[in-house]
């Protein structure tokens, strides 16, 4: 039975429940939380799927773009549009000291105490308009700049990926438990990302076609021909 439910959403809400996230707070009139803490990285990770599909699967890329957008009057709307407002690139260049997913989080955590990690946020906070809409730009900023800059953007999540393998052998050596799942290439966030993207489909159903105004949008003809 199909959803309606985006890819962010999907994907957000089954990364909190994994993480066992909303849990009650409170000691009479308990409320569901979440951890702003977990929330900021799960948003991160949104990202970092979004440029991963984005520059390695490009047609999926557009078809969940197509997916997003499903009431956006495409025939009396610019792509041109769409395409350089939802570029991050600028975005990117002005925060160059963090990786690109980090730049386009809409929540800036950065704990200094243990109180700020503790830190959690109404379940409804999800579900709010802005926070809603700045997660989905963030989302959306990901595909457009992996589907805009591909080469740049598959270098960067390799190395990162990389980086990110190593530190995670130095923290099993302390004796962390770390998930050995961790993708250390390009090409293992491509696969987990395209994984998600199949379990979206088995609950949404099949994803509609790339919108054909998107070939009107030289660089994106360019890589839904690839």
């Amino acid at each position: 039975m199909a959803i309606d439910m985006t890819f962010p959403d999907y994907f957000i809400v089954g990364m909190m429940e994994r993480a066992g996230w909303p849990r009650e707070e409170g000691r009479f009139r308990k409320k569901q939380v979440l951890s702003l803490g977990v929330l900021s990285s799960t948003f991160t990770q949104l990202n970092r799927i979004g440029i991963t599909l984005g520059a390695g699967a490009p047609v999926v890329a557009a078809e969940l773009l197509t997916d997003a957008f499903s009431n956006r009057d495409w025939a009396n709307t610019s792509i041109h549009d769409l395409f350089d407002r939802f570029d991050p690139q600028q975005k990117i260049l002005e925060n160059s000291d963090r990786p690109p997913w980090q730049a386009l989080n809409p929540i800036s955590f950065e704990p200094e105490s243990t109180a700020d990690i503790q830190r959690t946020v109404p379940w409804d906070f999800l579900s709010e308009n802005e926070t809603k809409a700045a997660y989905i730009g963030g989302y959306f900023q990901g595909l457009i700049g992996g589907l805009k800059h591909n080469e740049d953007a598959k270098a960067l999540v390799d190395s990162e990926a990389a980086e990110e393998a190593v530190l995670s052998k130095d923290y099993q050596q302390y004796g962390l438990q770390i998930d050995e799942g961790v993708p250390s290439s390009f090409e293992e966030w491509l696969e987990n990302a395209m994984g998600l993207v199949e379990g979206y489909i088995a609950l949404r159903g099949e994803l509609p076609e790339v919108e054909p105004t998107m070939f009107d949008y030289p660089l994106i003809a360019a890589r839904l021909s690839e």
